[in-house]
């Protein structure tokens, strides 16, 4: 029997051998490196609420780098980014539910048949696509899994010739002018050192996934990571050390113009982020070397020039695009609400989060499986003891209001304020409490209290370290008021918006 498979990290070998159920003393296990040198790992960071501008731009230029048919392939984490994204970019969007398996079809045959260059998709463009000609794999968003990662970043360069993957991690700006990075409360641990940049991207791949820990950095037939080309991962500007070295004496009467060239160095052996380094050079020039630098130093100044203008250009067009954005965003987020509710009231969340369909419509408090049942009930009950900051939510339903038909909003207010429809009624009640306190009580708990955990920490909310239950601890944060685009909401709600 012969087992073929592009990425089987060790850490999940024994449990391989167990689902083919053949001992690990009876089988003969060859690796090769998974990493393909010919493809280029970076970083770059970019600003959320430019999302659309940012990836329009960066697409743009990997398709003016690559000559046709070089194509581009977009990942997106939710099906509403990629469908957004591909109108931005005019291009085709690929999804489970894009269609039937003959419009899929269609769709896949246009990426393999390399008659259009740009495609925005989620994971579900996966295993078994071979197009040669992807030059650039761009991720928007940090995956979850290194595994999958490579996987999807591993559609680039399939037919050898240099190639890029590119993940673009969001930055934001809370109310407080802080900086803040993407990193996911969900995200791997392995995951989130790739992205972290601290030692060369190949040698977090080739650890994690074939069990190689001799890297030191790229070598010089690979593709060189952006680690390892010494430019900082999110911000995208160098690190530079200043290292000044003598090469010779020189007299008093001889000109000593210093010489600059960055060089990169190789990873670091203890994993030090790499940096560029400057070699001030004192070198013997000739008379004339003056007006070559003069020469040189007045090009340099146009080039800046130029720069300078396209960047205000930029500027310009990103504040333009960011008056627009604010309404489209309140909307986007609004509807992808709207979906989120209707998903889980539609189900029951028992039955859901275990992977089993419902017999019949029914709800928790009617599930089959009466231990889980009470884990639910024990959440639930705790959870009604939120007392909800202001605007946070419906009263009744504490479904957002923005969202909530027994709502309406007041006029000339400048900022979003409601009151009460006339003839209006919640359309989703019950369904925020209930989904929450299943996932809790028999889901992701860890996962949410990592999330909580970790959030709180970062907006300085003091947790209730008095209670027994997690819900409980969490009431300082649950409570508290947020906004998810342009949509007020409570910490009770992020914990459903992220469940996606």
């Amino acid at each position: 029997m012969l087992y073929l498979t592009a990425t089987l990290p060790p850490s999940e070998e024994a449990a391989f051998h167990e689902a083919v159920d053949v001992p690990e003393r009876e089988m003969f296990t060859l690796r090769d490196r998974t990493v393909r040198p010919n493809i280029a790992y970076a970083v770059v960071g970019y600003e959320k609420k430019e999302e659309d501008e940012e990836v329009r731009q960066l697409v743009e230029e990997k398709l003016d780098q690559c000559p046709e048919p070089g194509q581009v392939i977009v990942y997106c984490r939710k099906v509403e980014q990629a469908k957004r994204l591909a109108a931005v970019l005019g291009c085709s969007v690929y999804h489970r539910a894009v269609g039937d398996e003959k419009k899929k079809k269609g769709i896949l045959r246009r990426l393999t048949g390399q008659t259009e260059r740009v495609f925005t998709a989620t994971n579900a463009l996966g295993v078994g696509i071979d197009a040669p000609t992807i030059r650039a794999v761009i991720h928007i968003g940090i995956p979850k899994e290194l595994k999958q990662y490579s996987q999807e970043s591993g559609r680039a360069g399939r037919d050898g010739q240099a190639s890029e993957a590119i993940i673009m991690q969001a930055n934001t700006t809370d109310r407080n002018g802080r900086r803040r990075r993407e990193i996911g409360y969900d995200t791997e641990d392995v995951m989130k050192e790739f992205v972290a940049g601290k030692r060369c991207r190949r040698a977090v791949l080739d650890g994690y996934i074939d069990g190689q820990f001799d890297r030191r950095g790229c070598e010089e037939e690979e593709q060189r990571c952006d680690v390892c080309r010494g430019i900082t991962a999110v911000e995208g500007r160098r690190r530079v050390r200043v290292v000044a070295r003598v090469e010779e004496d020189v007299g008093p009467d001889v000109q000593t113009p210093e010489a600059y060239s960055i060089v990169p160095e190789a990873c670091t052996p203890d994993g030090e982020e790499d940096r560029a380094v400057a070699n001030i050079g004192v070198r013997r020039r000739r008379s004339d070397t003056g007006v070559a630098e003069a020469e040189e130093s007045n090009k340099r100044r146009r080039i800046e020039e130029s720069e300078g203008i396209e960047k205000a250009r930029r500027t310009h067009k990103r504040q333009e695009h960011r008056r627009r954005d604010s309404a489209i965003e309140k909307a986007e987020a609004g509807e992808k609400m709207e979906g989120q509710y209707r998903f889980w009231q539609e189900r029951c969340e028992i039955c859901h989060i275990n992977g089993r369909a419902s017999v019949g419509h029914h709800s928790w408090r009617d599930c089959p499986d009466r231990e889980e049942r009470e884990a639910v009930r024990q959440v639930w009950e705790a959870l009604g003891g939120i007392k909800f900051e202001a605007y946070t939510g419906c009263f009744d339903c504490w479904a957002p209001q923005g969202i909530c038909q027994a709502w309406e909003t007041v006029e000339n207010s400048r900022r979003s304020r409601y009151q009460r429809a006339r003839g209006g009624q919640c359309q989703f009640p019950g369904v925020l409490r209930d989904t929450v306190a299943a996932v809790v009580g028999v889901g992701r708990a860890e996962l949410i209290e990592d999330f909580v955990q970790t959030t709180a920490a970062k907006e300085r909310v003091k947790l209730d370290g008095s209670q027994e239950l997690a819900v409980g601890q969490w009431m300082p944060w649950l409570r508290r008021k947020a906004k998810i685009g342009e949509v007020e909401t409570s910490g009770l709600g992020r914990i459903f918006w992220e469940l996606g």
